[in-house]
């Protein structure tokens, strides 16, 4: 067995904004700017041909579905990923990840948006043919 070592990193940041034509929302005025900032970043680390490891933090604030009373509202998410990967063969993978949630959880009554930490534990196999 050959040993590679490779850490690569990768990552995306898009920060947009919108200016308010007419008020949305209560707490809106009309030509308030929306800052929008969406990304991720993430490093992967290739320990040989069986073992590789990776770390994701994603981050999104879209703030434009405030107060729709929709799934929307929960388009803000801020989490960090860990996986480790065991290769059986190129097609066939056994995977442990730890998922934490940094966002808030909303207290508000009507049921949408982020009302659960959505941390987790996954065990799982992967095979792609």
């Amino acid at each position: 067995m050959c040993h590679i070592s490779s850490l690569n990193f990768h990552g995306c940041v898009t920060l947009g904004n919108q200016r308010a034509v007419q008020p949305r929302f209560p707490d809106e005025k009309i030509g308030q700017i929306t800052v929008i900032l969406v990304g991720f970043v993430g490093a992967d680390y290739v320990y040989s041909d069986r073992w590789t490891y990776s770390l994701l933090y994603n981050r999104a604030s879209a703030k434009d579905f405030r107060y729709t009373n929709t799934i929307y509202e929960g388009i803000e998410l801020n989490t960090l990923s860990a996986t480790a990967s065991y290769y059986f063969m190129r097609n066939a993978k056994g995977i442990i990840e730890v998922n934490v949630d940094f966002q808030p959880k909303d207290n508000d009554p009507n049921f949408v948006g982020h009302e659960t930490k959505e941390n987790y534990l996954m065990v799982g196999f992967d095979v792609a043919f």
